[in-house]
């Protein structure tokens, strides 16, 4: 999936530390696109890269989330339920899936996801617009926030 793309998750991490894992990641070792907790802060963070650049500072919660991706590069946007992040993600784009670990050029189970997802929607579009109507849509389903 070329940026820009849209990914709406709502999902759950079991510990909010670093050890969480990732729940989402491309397939191929030099395409990443990711959305996970950070190993440097235990942050929940989002990235299209491999050398560095990724949104990176919403705290980490065990609680069940809706996260909101827009992957962008320098226009991107990171969310949590009703919050965003802007910034710039890197330009990758999603070469194929990995859910609920690392790629498999560089499986670790230390990586390996430490909690549930109960829904995933991909958009190969920037869905900004309509991100409060999807959203809106995926809290109540859920009861999110």
């Amino acid at each position: 999936i070329l940026q820009p793309f849209s990914v709406f998750m709502a999902a759950k991490y079991v510990t909010s530390s670093s050890s969480g894992g990732v729940f989402l990641d491309s397939n191929l070792s030099g395409k990443r696109a990711f959305i996970g907790l950070t190993s440097a802060n235990s942050a929940f963070s989002m990235g299209a890269e491999d050398s560095g650049t990724s949104i990176i500072g919403i705290a980490s919660n065990t609680n069940r989330n809706l996260f909101y991706g827009l992957f962008n590069s320098v226009s991107s946007a990171f969310g949590l339920n009703a919050s965003s992040t802007l910034g710039d993600v890197g330009i990758n784009s999603l070469e194929g899936l990995t859910v609920g670990g690392l790629r498999p050029a560089n499986l670790d189970l230390a990586f390996a996801l430490k909690g549930f997802m109960q829904e995933i929607i991909f958009y190969e579009s920037n869905e900004t617009g309509n991100r409060d109507s999807i959203s809106d849509n995926i809290n109540k389903y859920y009861g999110i926030y």
